[in-house]
C-alpha cells in the first residue's frame, strides 16, 4: 500500500473520511489520448473510496448537471468558469 505520507507534502494531504464521501468526474478527451491516464486515476481514487465517473466531451455538462460531483477533473482551463457556472 501507498504511504501518502511519503508522496505528498502534509499540506496537500486530504483526511480518508472527506475521501470516501466525494464524488468525481474525470474528463477524458479522447482524441489526445488521455483514456489511458484518467483509467489509471479512476482506479486510484476508487481505492480511495471515490465515487468516480469518467465522461467523454459529449456527456461531461450533463454528468455536472445531473451527477452534482465534488470533483471535476479536467484537461482545458479555459474550461473551469464553465464548470465553476454549472
Amino acid at each position: 500500500m501507498l504511504n501518502h505520507s511519503r508522496v505528498l507534502p502534509k499540506h496537500l494531504l486530504i483526511p480518508r473520511s472527506y475521501l470516501k464521501q466525494s464524488k468525481v468526474v474525470i474528463r477524458a478527451f479522447t482524441c489526445r489520448r488521455d483514456i489511458a491516464s484518467a483509467t489509471l486515476l479512476e482506479e486510484c481514487l476508487k481505492h480511495l473510496g471515490c465515487e468516480v465517473i469518467v465522461s467523454s466531451i459529449r456527456d461531461f455538462n450533463r454528468v455536472l448537471r445531473l451527477w452534482k460531483p465534488d470533483v471535476a477533473v479536467f484537461n482545458i482551463l479555459s474550461g473551469g468558469v464553465e464548470v465553476k457556472k454549472i
